[in-house]
């Protein structure tokens, strides 16, 4: 069954094939037949303006031949039968070494399947021709049994027709509409025909009463690429043009009367030609870019120019400014120089985006990043853009607003920008912020100070006074107010410092352990607070005790908060000397770097010019100034510096101020030797303060200045005194007592 099934399939495929072959030659038959009557027809109605006459009979013609076309080569086929039997004897007439074993097997191949059919050795006979043919079959190509020269020729035919329609179009452009015109107005060719007959005897009547207008126009508008817009049509209109600029504006105009030319005038200036369709009919392309009117300008048959004066307006439609909005994840008002600001953005726009770019400004200096850019003509844009401040120039302390800008895809007057709503933010100076925390560290210290006297003071009177319960209440609840405040004072310092590197870190140990032992003490000071209450509320048989059961808890603070100050002005006194060095090192790097570049200009061989040279000076003068008032804090109140006054009263600060001044003077007059002079001068005092500033470096262990220490002793004096006059008190008042019993 196999064999009689491969045998079936290549009979119908050769069916197939034929039906294919024959339908492909009576297309390219029709389509050449279709393309060289529509030549001839053409060329005709160029040849002979009168071809109309001939429509009706020329139309005849045509559909007789189609109808022929299409019964020979589409209708006939599809009906004519084309049996197994009619491939098998097509196939064997190309392969005659098949030797009709394709045909009996075809026509014996019905016995197989007759159930009647009893004699087994003709059934046996038939299936072993059915194997041999089969394999006889594998060898032969059904498209091959066809002949294909038909298909080629017809083929070649309709090309060959073709092209010389092509050719005949690029030599003869009017071909299709010239011949179109004159098959389908036949009466209108043939009045003018008539005219012009007429007209050759007549003597041409007089054109100066015509008044000229335009009867019709009629407008098509390309706008710009960049908006996608489909081209627009209007007819009839009214000649107003209100367009994007680029607009390419087509104008097609028909005057009341024949005219031999037609210009049109843009703003009374720009004079455009118009092509002539007929005597009647003009059209001309005006390119919109800004607003104004047109006019038409005609020659009559007499060759006189007439303007006429009917103006129609041009006016510009705006192509409107993108928006986008802009939206932040986390904005903060500082940021490290290695931070990332995540930006979210929503943008819309008429016609389209072409890019969204991120606009940032630091200190002043403007900058530019792309975040995307768009090229499908987009009217929404949603996105996400991860801003990497380590990918810019970026110094600490350094100002930086920013904002998202888009742009559209007018490529005509723009493009059109829009902008979102601005942000700012700081960046993270970490020197900046050690001036900050050593601020704060000393208005820690004087709420420390100022506590530590009232403990002292106020505890030394009342120790001996258990029975004073108003005056320990009031000693207890201004500690416990005052603790507060510094706990939280100090934490603030904890937080701050923990995000500078440069922070030690056993300092932050040590503001925790600040912070961990003031709270215990104000936790067990509001436990005796509240005990203190109830004892004033109750009463109770007076008592005399030599020492207040509040008291213990009063020392217990101002011993913690003498360590704490002790240890705190060190610190501070140790952030201090390192700004101080970092100032004197970055001073003394400038200063030879200014006396190199002073030696070489002394030499008659310049290497700065003096801008450069006064921009150094100025630096100097900068830094020169900061150190001053690192230095000058020594004069407030607070006498916790680590330098002598002595040492600074001897460093005329002014006077170096002076020597900078003199030295600009000098180098602008081009006297180096002599600013070479004045520089080595100042270099004497700047080498005084380098040597105070590094043995105030090499004894920072006793970093505790002489003058805190003997605040400390008089006010431990004063204590002693004070507590030895409250004795007396004590003991003069149980004398008096006992006498008066």
């Amino acid at each position: 069954m196999e064999s009689q099934a491969i045998i079936l399939d290549f009979l119908h495929r050769i069916r197939r094939l034929r039906l294919y072959s024959y339908i492909l030659h009576g297309t390219y038959i029709l389509l050449t037949y279709i393309v060289s009557f529509s030549l001839l027809t053409c060329l005709a109605a160029l040849s002979y303006k009168l071809i109309a006459e001939w429509a009706f009979p020329a139309i005849g013609i045509f559909c007789a031949g189609l109808a022929y076309i299409i019964y020979s080569h589409f209708i006939k086929i599809l009906t004519t039968p084309f049996s197994n039997d009619d491939a098998a004897l097509l196939t064997e007439s190309h392969f005659p070494e098949i030797n009709n074993s394709l045909i009996n097997s075809s026509q014996l191949s019905q016995h197989l399947n007759d159930s009647h059919f009893k004699n087994t050795a003709s059934l046996d006979l038939i299936k072993e021709l059915h194997r041999r043919t089969s394999k006889e079959l594998d060898k032969i190509d059904p498209s091959s049994v066809l002949d294909q020269s038909r298909i080629i020729f017809s083929r070649n035919l309709f090309l060959g027709a073709l092209g010389s329609l092509l050719l005949t179009t690029i030599f003869i452009p009017e071909l299709f509409t010239k011949g179109y015109e004159r098959w389908t107005t036949p009466k209108k060719l043939t009045q003018v025909s008539q005219e012009k007959i007429t007209n050759k005897n007549q003597v041409k009547p007089s054109l100066s009463n015509i008044n000229y207008s335009i009867e019709s126009l009629g407008l098509s508008f390309h706008f710009p690429s960049y908006t996608g817009k489909n081209p627009e049509f209007v007819k009839p209109s009214d000649g107003s043009i209100h367009v994007l600029p680029g607009t390419e504006a087509h104008i097609s105009a028909k005057t009341n009367s024949p005219v031999m030319r037609a210009n049109l005038i843009f703003n009374e200036q720009d004079v455009l030609a118009m092509k002539k369709e007929n005597n009647t009919s003009f059209n001309s392309s005006l390119l919109v870019k800004e607003k104004g009117f047109y006019q038409f300008k005609i020659k009559d048959p007499e060759s006189k120019e007439r303007l006429i004066s009917k103006k129609y307006p041009v006016t510009l439609a705006k192509d409107l400014s993108p928006n986008v909005v802009l939206f932040l994840a986390n904005p903060k008002p500082v940021y490290f120089n290695t931070d990332k600001v995540q930006l979210f953005y929503e943008g819309t726009d008429d016609f389209g985006i072409s890019a969204v770019d991120l606009v940032f400004s630091i200190n002043g200096e403007i900058n530019r990043i792309s975040v995307k850019k768009y090229k499908n003509r987009e009217k929404e844009a949603k996105g996400d853009y991860t801003w990497s401040l380590a990918q810019i120039t970026i110094n600490p302390g350094d100002e930086v607003s920013y904002y998202l800008e888009i742009n559209d895809n007018d490529n005509i007057f723009g493009p059109n920008k829009g902008q979102s709503e601005a942000y700012s933010f700081k960046i993270f100076d970490s020197e900046q912020e050690m001036e900050n925390l050593v601020e704060m560290q000393e208005e820690l210290t004087e709420k420390m100070i100022a506590l530590l006297a009232t403990g002292l003071v106020k505890g030394a009177s009342l120790k001996n006074q258990p029975n004073n319960l108003i005056g320990w209440k009031q000693l207890l609840t201004t500690n416990i107010d005052e603790l507060i405040k510094i706990v939280s004072l100090t934490q603030r310092i904890f937080d701050r410092g923990k995000t500078i590197d440069q922070f030690p870190r056993h300092y932050l140990d040590l503001l925790k352990n600040i912070t961990r032992g003031l709270s215990q003490i104000r936790k067990s000071q509001i436990k005796d607070l509240s005990d203190l209450q109830s004892q004033i509320n109750k009463p109770s048989q007076a008592t005399l005790k030599p020492t207040s059961p509040y008291s213990p808890v009063n020392n217990q603070m101002t011993e913690h908060l003498e360590k704490d100050i002790l240890f705190l002005v060190k610190m501070t006194n140790q952030h201090k000397l390192n700004r101080t060095k970092t100032l004197e090192e970055e001073l003394n790097d400038l200063t030879q770097a200014l006396r190199e570049d002073l030696e070489k200009s002394s030499n008659e061989k310049p290497s700065k010019t003096s801008k450069e040279l006064k921009n150094k000076i100025n630096k100097i003068q900068k830094v020169l100034q900061e150190l001053m008032n690192q230095l000058s804090r020594q004069t407030q109140s607070m006498p916790d510096e680590f330098l002598n006054p002595n040492v600074f009263k001897r460093l005329d600060m002014e006077k170096l101020s002076e020597a900078l001044k003199k030295m600009q003077q000098m180098v602008s007059q081009g006297k180096f030797k002599e600013a070479m002079e004045e520089l080595k001068k100042m270099e004497e005092d700047l080498k005084l303060l380098a040597n105070k500033i590094h043995r105030a470096d090499s004894e920072k262990e006793s970093f505790l200045d002489p003058e805190t220490m003997k605040t400390i002793d008089n006010g431990i004096k004063d204590l002693d005194q004070l507590e030895r006059r409250q004795k007396n008190l004590t003991e003069a008042t149980t004398q008096m007592s006992q006498k008066l019993r």
